[in-house]
This record gives C-alpha cells, sequence and structure tokens, in this order.
C-alpha cells in the first residue's frame, strides 16, 4: 500500500512531532509499505536520517503552509496518489500563533485530486480559551480549524483519550476518533555495565541514587518539582535529559532555583544528547521521574522511552492518566496536589529493590503491549482501513 505521510517538522529539525512522522514512516515501511513524506524545506537532509534499512522517500518541497504551499501539496498528492495520506497536526506547526486556515483545507482539496484516505493524526487540538484577546482569537482559529479538519479527514487519530473525550463533546458525538498512543522518541540502544558506569559518572552520580527526566524543559514540563526533590533528598542527583535551543531561558531559570535551594551541585543539565548517548543515560538511572502538567499520559514520548528502558517511574496522575498507569505494578502514580508526595513515592521506590524491580519489569512488559512502533503501525493501519 503507498502512504503518504504529511508533518511541518521531520528530522533533522528536533521535536515530537518530527521524531513520530519519522519512526511511524520507517515501521510502516518495515510491515512492508510504500512511504513517502511531503515535509518542509528546511528539513532538507533528512532523507538520510535516520540509517535505516527501509525505504521512505522524504520530499521536502514545501516552502511555508499558506494557501500556495498546500495548492501545491494537494497536486504533489494527487500526482503520486497514495492509498492513504496520514496528516500530522499540532496548530503551531503549521502557523504563527498556530492560526494556520490553509493546512485545515488540505483534507478537503485531497478529496478533489485524489481517492486517499484521508487520516487526521491529533496531536495537539487546540489552546484553551483565555480572556486575553489575542490567546481568545488563538482559541477560537484553532477550533475552526479543528472542525474544518474533522470535516475534511476520512478518519481521525487522538494520543490520549482525553482528546477523545473534548473531540466527541465539541462535536456532540458526532465523531468518534480513534486512541493510538504515541511510541518512544528513545529507543534502547545497547549499552554496557562500563558504559552506564561511565555514564553515571559523567553525569555527576557515581553510587549515589541517580533520578532523571528526559526533555524536562518543555512546554508542560515542571522542572521546579524535580529540582525541589533534590532538597527533601539528600545526597540524591538529577540528570536533566536532552532539550531545544528554544529552551535556555527555562535552563537559566532552573539553574536559578537550584542555586536558591542549594543543591546545584547535584543537578546535570546536558542540552541536546544523541539519541544513542540518550539511551545509554536513560540505562543509568535508578529511577525516572515524570512531571508532565497533565499526568503520566500516552501522548508523551519522553515516558514511553522510559517505559521502553525498563525504568522504575515516578509521575503525577493527571487528567490524561490513563487506566493502563497501574499504580504500584507499572509506576508509582502521585497525587499533583501535594508537593510532598512526589518525594514520598521516589524515596519509597530508592528504599525497595523488591519495588523497583516490579516497576521495571512492569514497565517493560506495558510498553511491549502497547507501545512499540510496530504495534502503532498495525493500529494506525486499522484506522486507515
Amino acid at each position: 500500500m503507498k502512504i503518504a505521510l504529511v508533518s511541518a517538522d521531520y528530522p533533522p529539525t528536533a521535536g515530537g512531532v518530527a521524531d513520530y512522522t519519522c519512526h511511524l514512516g520507517h515501521a510502516l515501511a518495515d510491515l512492508g509499505h510504500s512511504i513517502q513524506v511531503l515535509t518542509s524545506r528546511r528539513t532538507r537532509g533528512a532523507a538520510g536520517a535516520p540509517q535505516r534499512p527501509t525505504a521512505v522517500d522524504v520530499a521536502p518541497t514545501l516552502a511555508d503552509w499558506g494557501m500556495r504551499s498546500i495548492v501545491s501539496a494537494a497536486r504533489q498528492l494527487g500526482d503520486t496518489a497514495p492509498d492513504v495520506v496520514g496528516l500530522q497536526y499540532v496548530p503551531a506547526m503549521y502557523g504563527r500563533g498556530g492560526v494556520a486556515p490553509a493546512i485545515a483545507l488540505l483534507p478537503l482539496a485531497l478529496r478533489r485530486v485524489t481517492r486517499a484516505r484521508i487520516v487526521g493524526v491529533m496531536h495537539e487540538l487546540a489552546l484553551g480559551w483565555s480572556l486575553h484577546p489575542r490567546r481568545a482569537v488563538q482559541a477560537a482559529a484553532h477550533r475552526a480549524q479543528l472542525g474544518l479538519l474533522a470535516w475534511g479527514c476520512h478518519r481521525l487519530v487522538v494520543t490520549n483519550q482525553r482528546y477523545a473525550d473534548l473531540l466527541r463533546a465539541w462535536t456532540h458525538h458526532r465523531l468518534a476518533p480513534r486512541v493510538v498512543p504515541v511510541g518512544a522518541n528513545i529507543v534502547p540502544s545497547a549499552s554496557s555495565p562500563h558504559e552506564r558506569a561511565a555514564m553515571r559518572r559523567a553525569l555527576g552520580a557515581g553510587e549515589e541514587p541517580l533520578l532523571g527526566s528526559l526533555s524536562p524543559l518543555g512546554i508542560g514540563e515542571r522542572p521546579e518539582r524535580l529540582v525541589a526533590l533534590l532538597r527533601d533528598l539528600p545526597s540524591t542527583h538529577l540528570a536533566l535529559l536532552g532539550g531545544l535551543p528554544t529552551d535556555a531561558r527555562r535552563q537559566t531559570t532552573v539553574l536559578g532555583l537550584a542555586r536558591r535551594l542549594g543543591v546545584a551541585d547535584r543537578i546535570k543539565l546536558t542540552g541536546y544528547i544523541a539519541p544513542r548517548d540518550a539511551s545509554c543515560a536513560l540505562a543509568a538511572l535508578d529511577v525516572y521521574v515524570h512531571t508532565r502538567d497533565v499526568g503520566a499520559s500516552t501522548r508523551s514520548t519522553a515516558l514511553v522511552a522510559a517505559l521502553a528502558h525498563g525504568l522504575p517511574i515516578v509521575a503525577y496522575r493527571g487528567p490524561e492518566t490513563a487506566e493502563i498507569f497501574v499504580n504500584g505494578e507499572n509506576i508509582m502514580l502521585a497525587p499533583d496536589d501535594n508537593p510532598g508526595a512526589l518525594a514520598e513515592r521516589v524515596r519509597l521506590v530508592l528504599a525497595s529493590p523488591a519495588l523497583r524491580a516490579r516497576l521495571s519489569d512492569g514497565a517493560r512488559r506495558l510498553y511491549l503491549r502497547h507501545f512499540t512502533w510496530e504495534a502503532i503501525a498495525r493500529q494506525f493501519l486499522e484506522v486507515a482501513a
């Protein structure tokens, strides 16, 4: 089957949706399908990333995502005649402030030039309502775009149950989106005990307990709660793994807080880290701590990376925490409204090798059951059928 994936971001451009599109494309190719990726010109050179034996044809041909580019995209897809088009949607990828009416019209344009089944993958929905005039305009635009996309697509995919419930409510139950979780942005790479020990030293821990979190400075993350853990857990170290150039201001804020709390000497911020090194760093952790504001969620590629590495995980229970996250079996969940509860859970996990082993085994089994890229690709194909 010929499948076209449309995404504004694709490697080497860094980002969650770029990684998702890349991994999904290669997983679909591994299953024997012909894959084309239509993306932005800024991703030129992406055809060589990652180095994989499967064939993914990357076409970085679109200058922007205005109406001219949308017409061009429709023509290109009309010429290649795919059986399925998978549109990766995050409002902010396609327009300033997420105001991008042209991308919302692409599914309707594709219906005129191709017989492809159009699957909209909704990684984000819309900005929340606000009394601030600019944010209110953005929120209204996002909802209008979402309506056009829903009208033009044959099928919709969301990455968590909360998004599915919101879409049903906004459309008065006219839509029934399929929940398909995301996969890991860092997949496990083999590392030796010597390499892991060297990584622990590089992260400042040595033999002392090492906590860590992946991409902890992004939108929705709360690194200040990670820093506060060190105040409550003496001799424990913290590795903040990965990051983007846009994180610089928040990095300065986090380091300032660490100095005020007197724990700066026990924190290591790595900045961007190559995937294999990131995998080694994850494997070197004693406990992974997830402080995303929505809780443990099936749309967090970083959390899934921790599951893939079989790490004992401590996270908040939030509005997107699905039933598959079972407290004490594959994760330790802390109530979000209790600041001290996170440290209590981490202390409990560090103190019990048996609990760490149970959480580690449960995390790995959960990953293999729900979150491998092959499983996600097969679910995508089921939706597109």
